[in-house]
């Protein structure tokens, strides 16, 4: 297998020799020439090399979701890396450090807030995890998952989508309730199924050439975009559904939430990643070309021409507005920056773990850690 993309990180297991792809894969090329998207990560290909890529690869139809999945609520506590039970944390301070809220943690990756807490994948530990946003004892709602990636949550529930760490084989777009029960798959034969979003209504996601929705609740897939060149992570408003085509000359993409005809809003972007958007504005992450260490870009939402809002910070790897600011994480560094502005503020330097994804709320930033095989952390920063 030939890995190809942003980041690779890969085992052998002993029983087949294979090449596992676990996360921050962009894409690969196995020897029959079929094309795996693999999840994201902060590192890009160089300039003018063929490394097109993104996504995450996907899981076999049907396999184990739900095993042990906690369905009435009292899951036993979230077994950190080395297997052992992890601890109740207390994370109440306001006095702008960092306060860690889950550590040993096996590979953790998307994340999800609401009012009462904070939600994680763990790509490797195969697990769904919600911790209080004060802090407390971390408790799994969905075990048995083949690679969880993204993660949102609604009112009611926690989406996700699964991917698999082998070949091309589908993935799924996952649902569970808060408390841990009515584990559902709301789509599965997703080949590359990695970005995702939802709305009051409808749940979307990117594959490795298209982008799909459902209604929340599960029904038939309806594909909104088709023939995309590896769509990568996705944004939903009242009105419309975008998306970012990760190559080295990626686009930017939208259309309707029924469908209908894809509007390209910008061009000639390299490897563009993350992706969010406002009342007036998409936001979206550039990778790594030559002298340009990665950029924060911008376009109206009806297209015009781009803007770098800021440069030279790193590969945006997740990007969050929270109305009057942007926050996103580049190597070792969280950043804020007015949505208007232009000089970018560090929140957090990471001494060890760089930070992954991100989300906030009204008073706090949250993101996950994660580097390498190392085990990884949950933490928080009030204020925001």
């Amino acid at each position: 297998m030939r890995t190809l993309g942003r980041r690779v990180l890969a085992r052998i297991t002993a029983e087949t020799s294979s090449l596992l792809v676990l996360a921050w894969c962009s894409a690969a090329v196995i020897a029959s020439g079929a094309l795996v998207a693999c999840s994201g990560g902060r590192e890009a290909s160089p300039a003018g090399s063929n490394d097109a890529a993104s996504g995450v690869d996907a899981t076999s139809e049907g396999g184990t979701s739900g095993q042990d999945s906690g369905v009435d609520g009292s899951a036993p506590p979230e077994a950190g890396a080395d297997g052992s039970a992890e601890a109740s944390t207390t994370c109440t301070n306001a006095n702008g450090n960092p306060c860690t809220l889950a550590s040993n943690q096996g590979g953790p990756w998307g994340i999800a807030v609401d009012a009462t807490h904070v939600y994680w994948t763990d790509l490797n530990a195969g697990t769904v995890t919600k911790i209080p946003i004060t802090g407390g004892t971390p408790v799994t709602l969905a075990s048995g998952q083949d690679v969880p990636a993204n993660i949102v949550v609604n009112a009611t529930s926690v989406y996700w989508t699964n991917t698999t760490n082998m070949g091309n084989l589908p993935g799924e777009v996952m649902k569970i309730s808060l408390d841990g029960s009515g584990l559902t798959t709301i789509a599965s034969g997703q080949v590359g199924a990695y970005g995702l979003a939802i709305d009051t209504t409808s749940v979307y996601w990117t594959t490795e050439d298209s982008v799909m929705t459902a209604p929340l609740d599960g029904g038939t897939p309806v594909v909104l975009a088709q023939g995309q060149a590896l769509p990568y992570a996705v944004a939903v408003d009242s009105t419309s559904v975008y998306w970012v085509n990760f190559t080295n000359t990626g686009t930017v993409m939208k259309t309707g939430l029924d469908g209908g005809t894809a509007t390209t809003l910008a061009t000639g972007q390299y490897q563009p990643g993350a992706i969010a958007v406002d009342s007036t504005r998409v936001y979206w992450g550039n990778g790594n070309n030559g002298p340009t260490f990665g950029a924060l870009m911008a376009v109206g939402l009806d297209g015009g021409t781009p803007m770098s809002l800021a440069s030279g910070f790193g590969v945006p790897v997740s990007i969050v507005i929270d109305g009057a600011n942007i926050f996103w994480s580049g190597p070792g560094t969280l950043w804020t920056m007015p949505v208007n502005g232009t000089t970018p503020t560090a929140l957090v330097t990471a001494t060890t773990q760089p930070p992954e994804n991100i989300a906030v709320d009204t008073t706090s930033v949250y993101w996950t850690n994660w580097e390498d095989m190392n085990p990884g952390t949950v933490d928080k920063l009030t204020p925001k």
